[in-house]
């Protein structure tokens, strides 16, 4: 064992405690924000350094005047870059002055899921409008832009201030806690400077977390076994939760033939070709999943709109107590010779959390994390991969882009957690959109899966994430039952499946949105796939009425 560890672990649970202290509880969304916004901000630092550099006040005053022009004049139907090719500006010798404003335009189009995580919600909605439900909407890179404008504003009315990288950022920073981020408001550079210093210091312990648990996670009689969950993969180690069966039920989205004509032919079809009593027609009343008789719900799916004669449908089961129940409702999946879906369909599963303590929720949290690339990899489709679905992105990239590195962090941050609601907030932001959502009251949610038609596949995926769970909540020494994840995974899928038909797309979420990090250059192809399928999203919304989605004409200034 590294004898450096527990006082590396104590530090850093003593820097943590320190933090929340500052802050006056356990706000996870509060830690994220503070712990994301520098890197968020530097390219307004990096654009006020080289215009003192190389250019003039003057000329910083022209562009902040160009790029509001730009604002004003944008289409939000047409997103295009144009605005850095054609200014003046983009044509420097060097080229470093395109590449900060490239990095302001990327900052622009994750501000709307940088707000969407961290801010309380009733923040949220007062500058991005009604729409909180999920991480995109029309508009809202057009709505970014216009933040980014009031920033540079802000930084030309204090030019002769910016004489360092940290009055930029602190600018910055301020500015957006007094309009955007109101209930993380600080008071003054002084308690700027003191948080600054706490998450340097963190982000510090977080290296030296990493060392140490690359030498340690092999030992699997770590006195930090539990705590980091090292998982035993020798053979004479407990089996992966291999019990008695979990009650769960999962949900199926697919796209049905117009010629089925509705929702209620294809209810009709659905229980005449399976045998099935009942289906119903809509979930308001949870009681519904628990009927006798009944095969679950059928309702329409917003998040997916028609395609080339085919109609959208989500299947939910209804909770499944046995093998045999389990056998009735994946009767869906062999209700038609070709099965329609595309990439955005899922196969979600919720599995019983009754009984569940916050140990148990720890454990399974910890372990999805430090499993969760090799298990998407495997059961999911690529283009579900490293987060780059907007429906199930990690919650091992919370911290940032490198998994291994943040892991044991991340561990830490789990055990801080003295609630279910701090979990919550911990593992996703406090919403569903992650790999295992723990925000149901009683179950928990896998997200990862692809839509499909094929059974047998179906039923390896939902015994393996039942054994998962149980193994978490049995503390089970194996953690997941790689023997399914190898036999079932997406590769073999494909080569077996005969029923399942992947239509094409013309929008694809293409873009990971839990990485809040403007390094990371968004293309226009990403911005335009994602307004489009936002606007396409809110026309399905307006259809069903279960939520108005409208088009702000003016968003106003902050």
């Amino acid at each position: 064992m590294n004898t450096k560890t527990s006082g590396v672990v104590e530090e850093t649970q003593a820097l943590l405690a320190a933090y929340f202290a500052s802050i006056g509880g356990k706000d996870f969304k509060h830690f994220y924000y503070d712990w994301h916004s520098e890197k968020m901000y530097a390219p307004f630092a990096d654009l006020a350094a080289y215009f003192k550099t190389h250019l003039s006040k003057r000329d910083f005053a022209a562009f902040v005047e160009d790029f509001k022009v730009y604002v004003g004049a944008f289409n939000n139907d047409d997103v295009k870059n144009e605005h850095f090719s054609v200014k003046k500006y983009a044509r420097t010798t060097d080229g470093r002055l395109r590449e900060i404003m490239d990095r302001a335009d990327s900052f622009a189009f994750q501000l709307r899921g940088f707000v969407h995580a961290f801010a309380k919600p009733e923040e949220h909605t007062r500058v991005f409008c009604d729409y909180f439900g999920k991480n995109n909407m029309p508009y809202a890179y057009h709505r970014g832009l216009g933040i980014t404008a009031a920033i540079l504003h802000k930084m030309a009315e204090n030019y002769d201030a910016l004489n360092s990288r940290q009055a930029v950022l602190y600018l910055a920073d301020s500015f957006m806690r007094s309009t955007v981020f109101k209930s993380y408001k600080l008071q003054g550079t002084e308690e700027y400077k003191a948080k600054e210093k706490l998450m340097a210091a963190l982000k510090g312990k977080r290296d030296e977390l990493a060392v140490w648990h690359e030498e340690e996670k092999q030992n699997p009689k770590s006195p930090y076994a539990d705590l980091f969950q090292i998982e035993d993969r020798r053979p004479q180690a407990e089996s992966a939760g291999a019990a008695a069966y979990l009650p769960n039920g999962f949900e199926l989205e697919f796209y049905y033939p117009e010629q089925i004509g509705s929702n209620d032919a294809l209810i009709k079809l659905l229980m005449q070709k399976n045998g099935w009593q009942k289906l119903h027609t809509s979930n308001k009343d949870a009681a519904v999943y628990h009927e006798e008789g009944s095969a679950g719900v059928i309702m329409p799916d917003e998040s997916l709109v028609s395609h080339n004669g085919l109609l959208p449908a989500e299947y939910a089961s209804r909770i499944m107590r046995s093998k045999t129940e389990e056998r009735e409702c994946l009767k869906i999946l062999e209700t038609f010779e070709q099965g329609y879906v595309n990439k955005h369909c899922s196969f979600h599963q919720h599995i019983s959390a009754d009984g569940m303590d916050i140990p148990a929720y720890k454990r399974l949290l910890k372990r999805m994390m430090q499993h969760e690339a090799e298990i998407v990899s495997a059961f999911a489709a690529e283009e579900r991969r490293d987060s780059r679905l907007l429906y199930a992105t990690y919650i091992s990239n919370n911290l940032g882009n490198d998994r291994e590195k943040d892991y044991p962090l991340l561990c830490l941050l789990a055990e801080a957690c003295d609630d279910k609601k701090q979990l919550r907030e911990m593992a996703g932001y406090g919403r569903k959109y992650k790999t295992l959502n723990l925000m149901p009251e009683h179950t928990v949610e896998f997200r990862y899966m692809n839509g499909h038609f094929n059974r047998r596949f179906a039923e390896g995926f939902l015994q393996f994430n039942r054994e998962m769970v149980a193994s978490a909540m049995q503390n089970g020494r194996r953690h997941i039952n790689r023997a399914l994840l190898h036999k079932y995974n997406w590769l073999n899928n494909q080569n077996s499946d005969t029923r399942t038909v992947m239509k094409p797309i013309h929008y694809m979420y293409a873009f990971a949105f839990d990485r809040f990090d403007p390094e990371i250059k968004i293309s226009d192809r990403v911005k335009d796939g994602d307004m489009t399928q936002a606007r396409l999203i809110s026309h399905a919304l307006n259809k069903t009425g279960k939520i108005i989605v409208k088009n702000p004409q003016r968003f106003g200034r902050l």
